[in-house]
């Protein structure tokens, strides 16, 4: 499996307002991302999946996103719960 460059552990983060995830479009993601989570292993719940803006990578340097060049994943389908073909067969997923 191909790594990308590893995220420094210095990254920023972006912290989202804790009304974020408030009302109608909150619902659906959690009902998206609970439905995904009883399939299989979603990005989400990994512990090396951090979230640098609106795009999520892997801290441990592998790409999410084979389609990008930076193989990382937007973090809006994560809240959604899709899961990279990577984080479902990861050896060093920490979920």
């Amino acid at each position: 499996m191909r790594k990308v460059t590893k995220v420094p552990e210095s990254s920023p983060v972006e912290v989202l307002p804790e009304d974020y995830f408030i009302g109608p479009l909150a619902d659906k993601l959690e009902t998206s991302t609970e439905a995904a989570r009883r399939k299989r292993r979603i990005t989400l719940d990994c512990f090396k999946a951090i979230a640098l803006g609106d795009i999520v990578t892997c801290r441990a340097g592998y790409p999410l996103n084979t389609q990008r060049r930076d193989g990382a994943l937007p973090l809006s389908s994560v809240l959604r719960g899709q899961s990279s073909a990577t984080c479902r067969g990861c050896l060093d997923y920490e979920g």
